[in-house]
């Protein structure tokens, strides 16, 4: 039996050549075992970095307060949607603005992208809080880890 080290973060790659894997974090061990609870080690610590500071004061002034994702079933036949929750602060007026929403896998391959300036929707923005949500279609995700992200293009930059 010969045994060989794969480093990665890629979590598809690791499922499909690993049985058994070691979760660093910060150069510490944090867990040695089982596949699945790796992955889901790694998730939770992934999930714990995350605060809303990480994702949130850029040059346009706008941060992000909460975000939630969660998996709707919306008939008998579990045709399964997605809703997608995005609390955010304007420190600034945005006119003319469109949003542009990503969810991508754990290795940045493309699930799902939308922007509505496609569907010739151009929302303003005054200071204050807003909270958007968005309804995702059947996407057939498989168990795992994806990246969500959203940004608001301006193009009257007051």
């Amino acid at each position: 039996m010969k045994t060989i080290l794969f480093v990665s973060h890629n979590i598809a790659a690791i499922s499909q050549l690993c049985n058994l894997a070691i979760v660093i974090d910060k150069g510490n061990k944090k867990y040695f075992g089982s596949l699945d609870k790796a992955i889901n080690v790694y998730s939770d610590i992934l999930n714990s970095q995350k605060t809303s500071q990480d994702f949130c004061k850029s040059k346009n002034q706008i941060i992000i307060q909460d975000y939630k994702l969660e998996e709707i079933e919306t008939n008998f036949f579990s045709d399964y949607k997605f809703t997608c929750e995005i609390l955010f602060y304007s420190e600034t007026i945005l006119e003319k603005s469109y949003i542009n929403f990503v969810i991508e896998n754990f290795d940045n391959t493309l699930v799902f992208h939308s922007r509505t300036d496609v569907y010739n929707i151009y929302p303003n923005f005054e200071k204050g809080v807003y909270k958007i949500k968005i309804i995702i279609p059947h996407l057939n995700l498989k168990a795992g880890i994806y990246n969500f992200w959203f940004r608001i293009v301006n193009f009257n930059k007051k």
